[in-house]
C-alpha cells in the first residue's frame, strides 16, 4: 500500500516497484475516474509493468455524476442547494 503525499512530481519508482513486487495494483481516488490521478496512474503502470500484472489494474473512484451547468442553477431546488 502506497499513500502518495506528493502528487508533483509523482514518485515513479516507488509505484512501480510496489507493482512489479506484488503483481498487482488496485487504485483508490476521490475524483472522478475519467480524466483522474488514477487514470494518469493506471496509464503509467500499463505503460511500463504491464507484462508483470497478473489481474488487470482496478481504479476505485467517485461515481459519475452530472455537473448542472450554470443556467440550471436557477431551479428552485438548486438555488436552495447553492445557498446552503
Amino acid at each position: 500500500m502506497i499513500d502518495l503525499r506528493v502528487l508533483r512530481p509523482l514518485d515513479d519508482a516507488t509505484i512501480i516497484a510496489s507493482v512489479a513486487k506484488t503483481r498487482r495494483a488496485v487504485i483508490v481516488d476521490e475524483g472522478w475516474r475519467s480524466g483522474s490521478l488514477a487514470a494518469e496512474i493506471s496509464a503509467r503502470i500499463v505503460e511500463q509493468v504491464f507484462y508483470e500484472l497478473d489481474p488487470p489494474v482496478r481504479a476505485s473512484a467517485a461515481p459519475r455524476c452530472r455537473f448542472p451547468m450554470r443556467s440550471t442553477w436557477k431551479t428552485p431546488r438548486c438555488r436552495r442547494l447553492i445557498r446552503s
